[in-house]
């Protein structure tokens, strides 16, 4: 109904379409970044995520990029792009760690890949000979050709500054990265993308980078677009010049042509013409919890109305009618104040437009005032950083919106050293995609119906922000979980979340409603290859006094049921049974059920769940793990036995001994100071698999010499089905804590360091008398940091803070370090070594002992003896006053706690009066690691038939990688594999228990399955 002249609005707009728009950077802060390798080894407020945070002044920095490459992955916001070009920008010190090579790839996938290589060479301006200003983006171009957009990129720093002009830099740093992209396609619509009360089909847009020429379509249906203009114009705009009907959806698209004519179809972009009825109201129709103070706001219909009738009212009917009883207000005014409400109460009303021709009707628009009792979200708060054992505390907060500075959550829990679960039924209004943020200090975890959307248990020394994916939710109710812990100092958590349309607030309570609705536990919304014979579970709404459990093969039957459908409604449980079995499912099948929550006391009741989905695997789970959890009776070891049995509760009427050997199944949660939070393990688990795995310790050294764990069926499986002819299991082992060959030593160890107060490490030893020498090739190294350390040593004695000497390997940056603690107990030490990158592996390293000068040397051939030098003239050789025996030999230190590196040691040698066997001890921790051991499964029918297989390999328990062990059913000799009643898990001799090793292992994924 609007006409104008586009020389009318041409004129702002006129040099738009002649300008060459320069490549723009397709990342923003929030975008999904993951560090690579994902090892943890940088300063906790120097993370990868400042590397596009937009702040020069903030950096990432990464202990690797001296030897090894270092970089991140990224999923731009901005979709699927044509990247072609990079910049960088400098951070603000130490001039060696700046990258100087690159390599950039793609991957349409996942974040986790795989990629395919784009890109790769120098950067320039970063490997002068004149090192780049502080905190300055370089001015050399970066391009490439690539014409493949992908969704996800990988960039890799090759080589930094210091291997151009050694210093002594041990990291990367990088304050900013832009991936450039030359977008083709037109962007930046204008109107906006789904605006409404749209006047004027004036439209414009930000052309494609190559653009000549662009294509308009418009029209009602999406699918059906008509071509608007010919000829095609130049510039990036275009006035409409046919008729817009009020209150209708419009639908457009620009198509842009290059100078070669090649198109770059556009995205579909929607607005909707301003109606002829009063629109937009505040609040939005069907809107909660809103303040029973609230100001009623509307915009006008598009015949600017100069009065604005009002009704208003509790009856829908008498607003429907025009009732004159509720008619409120006849006025100039577009917004209407109805005095202070009634609370939890739903109110209608209209407004009419006057207008020279009469009465415009307006919609019947409705709302819901909050009530005395808004809701919130439930939180649990726990005494320690584990969220272990029962809360503490539990209440119901308003909002996750904590700022505590020395103070802590409430009583009892401490003000450091705490951490909270909180979870809640979150009630969206409107569907949308949604993005929430998490700011928070410490280690936090978000949820969205079982969907981990933020992932950060980690200690940043700062507060960082923590953006998710935007995530589309349906208008209705939805699962939150949000965990948090607080190590120290001040303890901040905030849930915010926003959309196109809503700006970024602190989720409040309202749309957070205590649980009511029950939770899928396990299987997850989802999941694929559950066994076809599973127990559901699901956590139980705050008021259910009973749950009606609902099943069947197809969703839309399942979401309508009620306890009239027979064949769908599966019956009651009571409120202590939150679980049930669905039993014979066939194979590769998907399945779908719904929990209610029933309370008939209680207003609301029923409340319904989503509905949930999961498909049956092809093949028979045995185990995946994935449904046990730290409470009885779901607690692993009460279904995989394990030497110590567990004890009687309310769900056991008596006690289980155990099956008599020496292991141990899951983690420790109970003891006080534990690292662990769940009794199963849930970072070490198969790639591809779940969220868990069944930690299982064996410990050969005392009686009865060996350790399994074993698990019972009744009544007794069927592993002759549907063409299954091999029992599949992975397990993962750790590296040996110590193991002599012929050709030399092999050892592990975890640890923080060797420095300073810490004397953290593996040793192995033997004494010296007198002067004497130890000499040793180290081969190779696991590094899991840049300061994982391996060499020999020398020391008063096996006491933490004993004085010592060592000489020790830094793998990654290919170091060698002397340093020496001079007196006992001292928290001093002093530490020098050679220039990154000057000693490669395989590097010898030799300390010698001559009265009491101690003497450190390295070699590159074991035969030339170099010791260090430092510019001042001091040498790795310094005087210590030790007694006449000693104790002389390797070392290993991981650099990380409780995180294993394993070092292969040989040409070992020795001079002087070295007595004894290698011996070996954990000084400062208890480190991790395996010894060489038999691991061996068996199998049991129902006529108590049993046979066992062993791996063929003695060091199977020492992989470190996740390994398949697929075993032909048809190696358990005598065994009715129709039959089977039990099953053991085992390490040592079964058959001929004899004194061995001791470690852990890891088990996931047990199937039976086809050829």
């Amino acid at each position: 109904m609007w006409r104008i002249s586009l020389l009318s609005v041409v004129a702002a707009v006129l040099l738009l379409g002649g300008i060459s728009q320069a490549a723009r950077d397709v990342t923003a802060p929030g975008d999904v970044i993951l560090p690579v390798p994902n090892d943890g080894d940088w300063p906790g407020n120097e993370r990868v995520p400042q590397a596009i945070d937009n702040q020069i002044v903030t950096k990432y920095l990464h202990f690797k990029g001296e030897t090894d490459p270092t970089g991140f992955q990224v999923t731009p916001s901005a979709g699927a792009t044509v990247v072609t070009g990079l910049s960088f920008t400098t951070a603000n010190d130490a001039v060696e760690r700046d990258p100087v090579k690159y390599e950039l790839s793609g991957s349409n996938v996942s974040i986790d890949g795989p990629y395919t290589l784009i890109a790769k060479g120098d950067i320039k301006d970063f490997a002068g000979a004149t090192a780049w200003t502080r905190q300055t983006k370089g001015t050399t171009p970066i391009k490439f050709a690539n014409t493949t957009a992908y969704k996800h990129y990988q960039l890799m720093f090759t080589a930094i500054r210091n291997s151009l002009y050694p210093a002594s830099a041990n990291s990367m740093q990088i304050a900013e990265v832009e991936l450039l992209a030359d977008v083709f396609t037109a962007t930046t619509p204008d109107p906006a993308n789904g605006k409404t009360g749209v006047t004027m089909g004036f439209l414009q847009w930000k052309a494609g980078d190559t653009a000549k020429f662009h294509d308009v379509y418009l029209g009602t249906d999406p699918a059906a677009l008509t071509k608007v203009v010919n000829p095609m114009p130049t510039y990036a705009m275009y006035m409409y010049q046919g008729t817009l009907e009020p209150g209708v959806t419009y639908y457009w698209r620009v198509d842009e042509r290059d100078v070669a004519g090649t198109v770059y179809p556009g995205e579909v972009w929607s607005f909707t013409v301003q109606p002829l009825t009063a629109n937009s109201p505040t609040p939005l129709d069907g809107d909660k919890w809103i303040d029973p103070a609230v100001e009623l706001t509307w915009l006008p219909g598009q015949q600017n109305a100069a009065t604005h009738v009002v009704y208003f009212d509790t009856d829908k009917a008498k607003v429907v009618a025009r009732d004159p009883s509720v008619l409120k207000a006849t006025q100039p005014a577009m917004s209407f104040n109805p005095g202070l409400l009634a609370q939890d109460t739903t109110y209608y009303w209209a407004v009419d437009e006057v207008v020279s021709t009469g009465n415009v009707l307006g919609e019947v628009w409705s709302f819901t005032t909050i009530g005395p009792n808004p809701g919130g979200i439930k939180g649990e708060y726990f005494s320690n950083t584990s969220l272990n054992g029962l809360p503490a505390l539990t209440r119901i907060d308003p909002a996750v919106n904590f700022n505590l500075v020395g103070v802590g959550p409430g009583d009892p829990i401490p003000i450091d050293g705490w951490s909270a679960r909180w979870t809640a039924d979150l009630d969206v209004t409107k569907a949308d995609p949604y993005i929430f943020a998490v700011n928070c200090q410490d280690g936090t975890k978000l949820w969205i119906d079982g969907k981990l959307l933020v992932d950060q248990w980690v200690t940043p020394t700062v507060t960082s922000k923590y953006f998710s994916l935007p995530i589309y939710l349906d208008k209705g109710v939805h699962s939150l979980v949000l965990e948090y812990f607080d190590s120290g100092g001040d303890a901040v958590e905030q849930l915010y979340w926003s959309t196109a349309t809503m700006a970024e607030v602190i989720v409040p309570a309202g749309p957070l409603q205590p649980p009511v609705r029950a939770r899928a536990i396990y299987p997850q919304d989802k999941d694929v290859n559950t066994p076809q014979d599973i127990v559901l579970a699901w956590s139980v709404g705050e008021k259910a006094a009973t749950h009606d459990v609902y099943f069947g093969e197809d969703k839309a039957a399942v979401e309508a049921a009620t306890p009239a459908d027979a064949a769908i409604y599966k019956g009651s449980q009571t409120k202590d049974e939150n679980s049930w079995t669905a039993s014979a499912l066939d194979w590769n099948k998907t399945y779908y059920w719904r929990v209610d929550e029933v309370n008939a006391a209680e207003a609301g009741s029923p409340w319904k769940s989503s509905v949930w989905s999961f498909t049956t695997a092809d093949f028979i789970v045995v185990d995946d793990f994935e449904s046990y959890t730290n409470s009885s009776p779901y607690r692993v070891f009460q279904t995989w036995i394990d030497g110590w049995g567990f004890s009687a509760d309310e769900f056991f009427a008596a006690d289980n001994p155990g099956n008599g050997s020496s292991s141990t199944v899951g983690h420790d949660i109970w003891t006080a100071g534990t690292s662990y939070s769940a009794i199963v393990e849930t970072s070490i688990i198969n790639p591809g698999s779940g969220g868990q795995s069944m930690p299982f310790d064996y410990n050969n050294a005392t009686n009865p010499y060996f350790s399994e764990t074993d698990r019972t069926w009744s009544p007794a499986q069927n592993w002759k089905v549907n063409g299954v002819t091999d029992l599949v299991l992975y397990f993962r082992g750790n590296p040996a804590r110590f193991l002599e060959t012929a050709s030399g030593i092999s050892m592990s160890a975890a640890g923080a360091d060797i420095f300073g107060a810490t004397d953290e490490f593996r040793f192995a030893w033997k004494r010296l008398s007198g002067d004497g020498s130890i000499a040793i090739r180290v081969d190779s190294v696991q590094t899991v940091n840049s300061w994982t350390k391996a060499g020999v040593m020398i020391r008063e004695s096996l006491d933490p803070l004993a004085m010592q000497v060592h000489m020790v390997t830094g793998a990654q940056q290919q170091v060698v370090e002397w340093m020496y603690r001079a007196i006992t107990n001292d928290t001093v030490t002093t530490q020098f070594n050679t220039t990154g990158g000057t000693n490669p592996l395989p590097a010898w390293v030799r300390i010698t002992r001559a009265g009491n000068v101690f003497t450190g040397e390295y070699s590159a051939n074991g035969t030339t003896w170099t010791k260090i030098t430092q510019a001042d003239g001091t040498a790795s050789s310094f005087t210590l006053t030790m007694p006449a025996t000693v104790y002389i030999g390797m070392v290993v230190c991981s650099h990380v706690t409780n995180v294993v590196a394993s070092a292969q040691f040989s040409d070992i040698k020795t001079t002087g009066n070295v007595t004894g066997a290698w011996q070996v001890a954990d000084l400062g921790v208890a480190h991790p690691g395996n010894e060489a051991a038999q691991l061996y499964v068996a199998l049991q029918d129902s006529s108590n038939k049993l046979a066992v297989v062993n791996h063929p390999s003695l060091e199977a328990v020492l992989t470190t990688t996740w390994t398949q062990w697929k075993i032909p059913l048809s190696q358990f000799t005598g065994v009715n594999v129709g039959s089977i009643k039990k099953m053991y898990i085992g390490v040592g001799n079964r058959a001929a228990p004899a004194m061995d090793g001791h470690g852990s292992l890891y088990i996931d994924d047990i199937r039976v399955m086809k050829p």
